[in-house]
């Protein structure tokens, strides 16, 4: 399985395809092209981060708790679960992210298997009509009115 590390990677992916389950949001996108390679014959390439927001809580007294040892073990059961549904669903020429969420740690590692099989699927299918789930079709600013246009509004 290849990593990404570059922060550019991860970024890149930020506008691409995605898909979103419980434990975690699946990125996508194809890998760029150089000097007329093609992208289909690279092997897939996998991303991991965990962020410090999503996993840690906070006890009575305000402080956090939980740290880089939740952390690690969030995106340790989130890589296995790549390496044990998801390497076998990814296509060949992309690459993935996956963002991990506080029910990493605590779901049902069936149900996390499941869900990432469930997530490569998705995030691949050809009838999305935009690149994020729940997302309407069509210009959204364009259905929005501006600012302060309504009988409310600034004037």
């Amino acid at each position: 399985m290849l990593i990404l590390k570059r922060r550019q990677d991860f970024l890149r992916l930020k506008a691409g395809r995605r898909w979103s389950a419980r434990a975690f949001v699946l990125q996508a996108a194809p890998q760029p092209t150089e000097d007329g390679a093609t992208p289909d014959a690279a092997p897939p390439r996998f991303g991991f981060t965990v962020s410090d927001h999503a996993i840690a809580s906070v006890a009575p007294d305000g402080r956090k708790k939980g740290g880089a040892a939740k952390r690690n073990r969030a995106r340790r059961r989130l890589k296995e679960a790549v390496r044990l549904r998801g390497a076998h669903s990814a296509r060949p020429g992309h690459d993935y992210v996956i963002v991990g969420r506080r029910d990493a740690l605590n779901q049902d590692f069936s149900e996390l298997l499941a869900d990432m099989e469930m997530a490569f699927h998705k995030v691949h299918e050809a009838s999305h009509a935009s690149k994020r789930p729940g997302a309407s079709s069509g210009d959204a600013s364009a259905k929005r009115s501006p600012k302060g246009s309504g009988i409310h509004g600034r004037q």
